[in-house]
């Protein structure tokens, strides 16, 4: 019962996102997939996609935010500057989003996690550690997870 009033209240504290239509789930899903196909780093192939669509919708808004559509950057990526990076196009900004993932030294409890097969749930609070300074980072993404049945993404 306390886990059902949990993703209630959490989905409604994400319903800026609640609107995110089926076309640009199912795009965003298809550029990651084809991303993580090419790549050239093995941990890339095993990140569960329901994550990589669910961080794109809560970072872009389901594409509409003005770094989106301004900076054609999806996932919410800071450079050095601290200012969000700019990108060609979608997949150029999914491209450097898992180059990151699997090469920043910062996310390698996240990629062993990942390598381990963890629980989704363990999966996500290895990355939000390090992803987003929101403490309530990691349950926003079970719940965009849940709300849009983004696990059948994952293999």
């Amino acid at each position: 019962m306390k886990y059902f009033i949990f993703v209630i209240f959490t989905l409604f504290s994400i319903s800026s996102y609640a609107n995110c239509s089926t076309s640009y789930i199912n795009s965003a899903y298809k550029v990651a997939y084809e991303a993580q196909k090419t790549s050239n780093h093995d941990v890339v192939s095993e990140i569960p996609l329901s994550i990589v669509v669910a961080q794109n919708i809560l970072e872009s808004g389901c594409g509409k935010s003005r770094v989106a559509n301004k900076k054609k950057n999806y996932y919410g990526l800071i450079g050095r500057n601290n200012k969000h990076l700019e990108f060609q196009d979608i997949e150029h900004s999914t491209e450097y989003y898992f180059k990151n993932l699997a090469t920043n030294n910062a996310y390698s409890s996240f990629r062993s996690s990942v390598s381990k097969k963890h629980s989704i749930g363990k999966i996500i609070k290895k990355l939000s550690n390090v992803y987003a300074e929101d403490p309530k980072y990691s349950k926003k993404l079970l719940a965009v997870i849940s709300s849009y049945n983004l696990r059948k993404f994952d293999k």
